[in-house]
């Protein structure tokens, strides 16, 4: 049985994304102070960190306003697939430059289609929105 993903389920998930960008940037830092971004980094396929880039990010990420503006930087990169692909999701996006037609992979019946302009559940908009209850949660646990 398919379940649609709203509600509860569709701010945890939200959530969690927020939380794993949040993550990845620490891990990151982590990884490089401790040399271990080397057998890290995965994407894209065949790229290597040198002994001399690891050496020049070591000594930069050791500036704490350096890092904390790297760190914001790399949240917002994260963000920004996550958006789109969102928008393709909602129906709301296209590739630039292709063919690719708008399409919502979200099902639903004919009769429950809502005008686009009327809908208040894009993933897109949702997925900034939830940045506070992320925020919150992570606050509270702190």
């Amino acid at each position: 049985m398919i379940k649609k993903l709203n509600g509860k389920n569709l701010l945890e998930l939200l959530v969690y994304l927020h939380n794993r960008i949040d993550e990845s940037v620490g891990w990151t830092f982590d990884s490089i102070n401790n040399g271990k971004i080397k057998d890290m980094i995965s994407y894209p396929p065949g790229v290597e960190i040198s002994d001399k880039e690891l050496k020049i990010l070591q000594d930069v990420i050791g500036n704490e306003e350096v890092k904390s503006a790297l760190g914001k930087v790399m949240i917002n990169n994260a963000m920004y697939p996550l958006f789109d692909l969102f928008n393709f999701i909602d129906g709301t996006g296209n590739i630039p430059d292709t063919e690719y037609d708008w399409i919502e992979l979200i099902e639903c019946k004919y009769e429950d289609i809502e005008k686009v302009e009327d809908r208040e559940d894009f993933l897109h908009d949702l997925f900034f929105e939830t940045f506070w209850e992320w925020d919150e949660r992570r606050k509270s646990n702190n």
